[in-house]
C-alpha cells in the first residue's frame, strides 16, 4: 500500500485565525451554511504556495473557492475527486483583473496545476507528492 503523507491546517469554522501573512481561514474556508460543516481544512504546501504567488504579485488576490466540503462541492458541481475537497486546491482572482494574464504566469511558477476559466478566474492546486 502507498501511503501518502498530507499536513494539513484544520480550523474550526466559524473562528477567524490568521493562517499565514496574507491569509485568514475565513478566505479559505467552505462558503456553505449546512450544519455538518464544522471545519476548514487547507494544506500547508498550498499556503505556502499561495504566500509565494502573493509575493511575486506584490498586491491583494481574492480566493472565490478554497476548501469545499463534500456535500458543497457536489452543489458547485465541482468534480467527485476534487482538490477543493482535500484543502489543496484555490480559486483566484487578482486585484484587477487586467491582472489575470499576469496571475496565472506567476501561478505557473507556485502550483502544481493551474487552470484559467473563462469566467475571469484561475484554479490552481498541488497534487501531493
Amino acid at each position: 500500500m502507498n501511503l501518502k503523507k498530507i499536513t494539513l491546517a484544520i480550523i474550526k469554522k466559524g473562528f477567524t485565525t490568521r493562517i499565514s501573512e496574507h491569509l485568514l481561514s475565513d478566505e479559505v474556508k467552505c462558503k456553505c451554511s449546512y450544519k455538518t460543516c464544522t471545519r476548514t481544512m487547507i494544506n500547508i504546501r498550498t499556503i505556502d504556495s499561495f504566500e509565494k504567488l502573493r509575493n511575486l504579485y506584490g498586491k491583494a488576490i481574492f480566493i472565490t473557492s478554497g476548501f469545499r466540503c463534500t456535500t458543497h462541492n457536489t452543489d458547485v458541481v465541482g468534480r467527485y475527486g476534487s482538490y477543493h475537497k482535500i484543502g489543496c486546491a484555490l480559486d483566484l482572482v487578482p486585484t484587477d483583473i487586467v491582472d489575470l494574464d499576469l496571475l496565472e504566469e506567476l501561478a505557473n511558477k507556485c502550483f502544481d496545476v493551474v487552470i484559467r476559466y473563462n469566467d475571469g478566474f484561475i484554479h490552481c492546486h498541488n497534487v501531493e507528492r
